[in-house]
């Protein structure tokens, strides 16, 4: 069966790790928006990252819609 999806950030340190998994589907396009939204909002207060790693291996499914919330982040 597949996953709904989801992201999720961890700040260590200097850098910023994301994670990425379930199906990136219009159908799931609002939620997916508003998780990046509150992403956004926790990490906006925080000099920038010295490194970013995200790591998309957990995602079963992508759409167009999908494809351009992965390339927001």
């Amino acid at each position: 069966m597949a996953e709904e999806a989801w992201i999720e950030a961890k700040r260590e340190g200097p850098g910023l790790d994301l994670a990425a998994g379930g199906r990136w589907l219009v159908s799931s396009a609002a939620m997916l928006d508003a998780r990046l939204k509150t992403l956004e909002r926790a990490f906006e207060s925080a000099p920038p990252p010295q490194r970013v790693a995200s790591d998309c291996s957990k995602i079963e499914a992508l759409d167009t819609v999908g494809a351009w919330l992965l390339l927001r982040l």
